[in-house]
């Protein structure tokens, strides 16, 4: 039995690099940490694209852990939500312009009933979107009748504050 010098856990002697190494009071999974570490370092832009990639991997893998995460996310951060929601609030009502704001009510509303009735129809979930968003970080659109959409969750999900140029 050892300790690692790293995690300070008292482990197997199979638990150790068997090779004469620097640190021989360090276990394998802290030396492979570490490896890791000094890697990302190296390669900070592979280093996110690779994290990107597992964490969309592993979402795929386990929808019903990233769905009832979600569920508790909010009974864990109830203020960060808040938060959240207070500033798209704010970011909606500095970009809705006076003019034409019945038309934009109008079609809002009927936007919200299309959502709706596609989601009883379809049994997918339906959001309402704005084709430029409101706080993208290229560029940034208004709350108007003609920047509204209903598109499917997942495509607004994944679409983000982005704006896709067709």
């Amino acid at each position: 039995m050892q300790t690692c010098s790293c995690c300070n856990q008292t482990l197997d002697d199979s638990k150790f690099v068997k090779k004469a190494m620097p640190e021989l009071d360090v276990c394998k999974v802290c030396r492979a940490r570490k490896s890791r570490k000094e890697y990302n370092a190296r390669n900070p832009d592979l280093a996110k694209q690779q994290l990107a990639e597992g964490k969309s991997k592993w979402k795929a893998k386990n929808p019903e852990k990233v769905k009832e995460y979600r569920k508790t996310s909010y009974s864990r951060n109830p203020q960060s939500w808040m938060v959240a929601a207070r500033k798209r609030e704010f970011a909606e009502a500095q970009r809705t312009p006076t003019w034409e704001s019945e038309l934009t009510d109008l079609v809002f509303k009927e936007a919200v009933d299309l959502r709706l009735k596609r989601g009883l129809v379809t049994g997918v979930t339906w959001e309402i979107d704005h084709e430029i968003p409101l706080q993208g970080k290229l560029v940034s659109g208004l709350h108007v009748w003609n920047n509204l959409r209903v598109i499917p969750q997942a495509v607004n999900r994944r679409k983000l504050n982005t704006y896709d140029i067709l």
